[in-house]
């Protein structure tokens, strides 16, 4: 027993040399259980972000960068014409194979593919998933006879990107492991778009606003003073002295990959300046969703959120799927808790393979709601307990109903309209939540660095359900 304590220890000690957007402990992930023993769970959606992978930008980190990057990762394809006119062909299949030496990238992966860490990252989202929802007390009691081509019972998504795409599979194949006779099976459907009208993040293509809200944000005076703040010109100055040819689109990219792998950096960064290049970045992503009571955010995830809330609504009449799995990305999850939660929600760049999940429950007179980040209940306005009246989370997502709310404003001189507080997020709150980025800039922390300090005590959520919910 003793060694297996000292292993345990020893693994926690390696797993706090990394940032916590790496995810080195899925452990931390699983999905905390619901006490209350009066409800029945009836539908859950899961929004993941893939898991690690390569830089997603063609463009060099830093002058000297040809780190060499090898994934295991292959897909197989099968091309068919399905057609009511012509009888079906079935296709061989084929290995799809990125040729070592031809790619942007040293070594056999594609920008942005997902690498061995994070099919393991996927598995153990999916076992941690199969965990929870399958069982006694489950949405599930057991696989068996589960007919996952069923669109009305079962719906599958992501964004039409290898690593997004193979992540939720991977998922779906640890949450119900395939049978005896599944290879005689119908495909499982599964779902996507072209990307550039995709909603699956803030998309200025679909949603014109956003470019207006972005404008207004960084011609606002917080912006403003925290870009020209004495803290960021030093943090610039330091990078330019050790790091040549960089772009601030790529660096937290850049930086984290290399991190997360054991990768070389610029030789120069320290953990200091690691962590303040990083916290910079961070923030600057975490402030354009939160401008303005979160405009950008809302904005932006609209369509997206009120696709999760129509499926709730329709839940409760039992006319949805029971089990949905959205794979999607950063720029996902983040707005999404930007969005419903303000600064009470979104405190980190969330890491890989992180999720969120809506849980719908029913008893024999009212249905009831739990949002849930990295396995933890969120705290929703109107709330005691982690379990939620369904009209709280109607409340809370009443703005994505709005079929408008990507128009254009009338008058070029109009102001973003500030989103209604539903989010439980005052006036106090968002001048406290500027004073936290630039202030983790000047104290040189990162924004959830080390994965011991993740700062979830920030974001608010329960750990214990009163008895008469």
């Amino acid at each position: 027993m003793l060694g297996l304590v000292l292993l345990a220890s020893m693994a926690a000690l390696a797993r706090a040399d990394y940032p916590a957007y790496c995810a080195k402990d899925m452990n931390a992930n699983r999905v905390q259980p619901l006490k209350a023993t009066n409800v029945q769970l009836i539908q859950v959606q899961v929004v993941v972000r893939h898991g690690a992978r390569t830089p997603w930008s063609g463009s060099q980190c830093w002058d000297g960068y040809n780190e060499e990057w090898n994934c295991n990762i292959h897909e197989i394809q099968r091309p068919e014409l399905k057609s009511d006119k012509e009888p079906l062909i079935v296709s061989r299949e084929f290995e799809k194979i990125y040729t070592k030496g031809d790619n942007i990238l040293a070594g056999t992966c594609n920008l942005g593919q997902m690498i061995d860490e994070g099919y393991h990252q996927q598995t153990q989202n999916g076992a941690h998933l199969r965990e929870a929802y399958v069982g006694p007390r489950g949405l599930f009691q057991s696989t068996d006879g589960l007919d996952l081509t069923n669109t009305s019972d079962f719906y599958f998504e992501s964004s039409d990107i290898p690593r997004t795409i193979n992540s939720g599979m991977i998922i779906i194949d640890q949450i119900f492991p395939r049978g005896v006779n599944d290879s005689s099976k119908a495909a499982v459907p599964w779902h996507t778009s072209d990307y550039s009208r995709a909603i699956v993040t803030p998309n200025p293509n679909v949603c014109p606003k956003l470019s207006w809200i972005d404008a207004a944000w960084r011609k606002s005076d917080e912006y403003l003073a925290w870009t020209n703040s004495p803290a960021n010109q030093q943090l610039e100055r330091d990078l330019q002295k050790v790091v040549s040819h960089y772009s601030h689109d790529t660096l937290f990219d850049c930086f984290m990959t290399a991190k997360c792998t054991d990768r070389s950096l610029p030789s120069g960064i320290d953990d200091d300046l690691f962590a303040r290049t990083t916290s910079r970045e961070s923030s600057f992503q975490i402030q354009q969703y939160l401008y303005n009571q979160s405009s950008y955010a809302r904005v932006g995830m609209a369509a997206y959120i009120n696709r999760i809330r129509q499926r709730a609504i329709s839940a409760t009449k039992q006319q949805a799927p029971r089990f949905v799995l959205s794979a999607a990305h950063d720029t996902t999850i983040m707005p999404v808790l930007g969005a419903l939660g303000g600064a009470s929600w979104l405190t980190e760049w969330v890491p890989y393979a992180s999720h969120m999940i809506f849980e719908v429950y029913a008893n024999q007179t009212d249905h009831y709601v739990r949002i849930l980040y990295q396995g933890k209940p969120l705290s929703v306005p109107g709330c005691s307990s982690e379990l939620c009246p369904f009209s709280a989370f109607l409340a809370l997502t009443e703005f994505a109903a709005d079929s408008s709310i990507c128009a254009l404003p009338t008058s070029s001189n109009s102001d973003p309209v500030a989103a209604p507080t539903t989010s439980g997020t005052s006036a106090s709150e968002t001048t406290w939540t500027w004073l936290y980025v630039i202030g983790g800039v000047l104290a040189g922390t990162a924004l959830g660095y080390f994965a011991g300090s993740r700062g979830t005590a920030e974001r608010q959520g329960y750990s214990t359900l009163p008895d008469r919910a």
